[in-house]
C-alpha cells in the first residue's frame, strides 16, 4: 500500500478460498490455529486465518525467515510484540486486513468497513474525551457515512501504538502531539483506517 514516514502499510485480502485455510493454517504457531478452531463461524475462522497468515507472511519477509517460526508473543496488555523487532500491528475488517510494520518506533493501526451504527453517538460520549467529541460532530455535518469511523479508528490505532485497551486510562486521553502522529488512511472504497505512530523526533524513541 505504501509508507508513511517510518512505517510501512500493507493491504491483504481475506476473501481466500475456503481450501486454502488448511494450508494457511500451517504459517501459524500452535495458539494461533487453536484459536482458530474455536471459531464456530466458518466465514469468521477463514478471515482470522487469513489475517493471521498475511501478517506472519510480511513479517518473515522483513526478517527473512519462514512465517512459522516468527515468535510473536503479548505484552502486558496483550499487544503482539516481535522480540527484537520490528513493530508492527494489524487490524482486519470485512474482507481487508491492514497492517503497519516499522523497524524503529511503535506503531498502531486500526481498520473499519463502512457501515450504519445505530449507537454511535452513545459511543462517542461513553468513550470519548471533550475535544474528540467536538471533533466528531463537526465531521458528522460533512461526512455523516464516515464520521464516526473516522474518530473510533483514530482512537483505537492510538491504544494498540500505546498497547493498552478501552478500560486504560489512556482511553480518556487525547492523543499527545508532540510524541504522536495520525495519518487518517482510505485503503479501499468503503474503508476507513488510521495509522498512529511515534514521532521521529519523540523523546525516548529508539534511532
Amino acid at each position: 500500500m505504501g509508507s508513511i514516514g517510518e512505517s510501512d502499510l500493507w493491504l491483504v485480502e481475506l476473501g481466500v478460498p475456503s481450501a486454502a485455510v488448511d494450508g494457511q493454517l500451517e504459517w501459524l504457531a500452535d495458539p494461533e490455529r487453536l484459536r482458530a478452531e474455536r471459531l464456530a463461524r466458518p466465514d469468521v475462522r477463514r478471515r482470522f486465518v487469513a489475517a493471521r497468515a498475511g501478517l506472519r507472511h510480511i513479517l518473515a519477509a522483513y526478517l527473512e525467515v519462514a512465517p512459522r517460526l516468527l515468535d510473536i508473543v503479548e505484552g502486558q496488555h496483550g499487544k503482539p510484540r516481535l522480540p527484537g523487532g520490528p513493530h508492527f500491528s494489524l487490524s482486519h475488517s470485512g474482507e481487508l486486513a491492514l497492517c503497519a510494520v516499522s523497524r524503529s518506533r511503535e506503531v498502531g493501526v486500526d481498520l473499519e468497513q463502512l457501515r450504519p451504527v445505530p449507537e454511535a453517538e452513545g459511543i462517542v460520549r461513553k468513550w470519548f474525551t471533550r475535544r474528540e467529541q467536538e471533533a466528531y460532530f463537526r465531521a458528522l455535518i460533512d461526512r455523516p457515512e464516515s464520521a464516526f469511523f473516522e474518530a473510533w479508528t483514530r482512537k483505537e490505532a492510538y491504544l494498540k501504538a500505546l498497547g493498552t485497551g478501552l478500560s486504560g486510562l489512556a482511553a480518556r486521553e487525547d492523543i499527545d502531539p508532540g510524541r504522536w502522529e495520525a495519518h487518517q488512511l482510505l485503503p479501499a472504497r468503503g474503508y476507513v483506517g488510521t495509522l498512529v505512530q511515534e514521532r521521529a523526533a519523540a523523546p525516548g524513541t529508539r534511532d
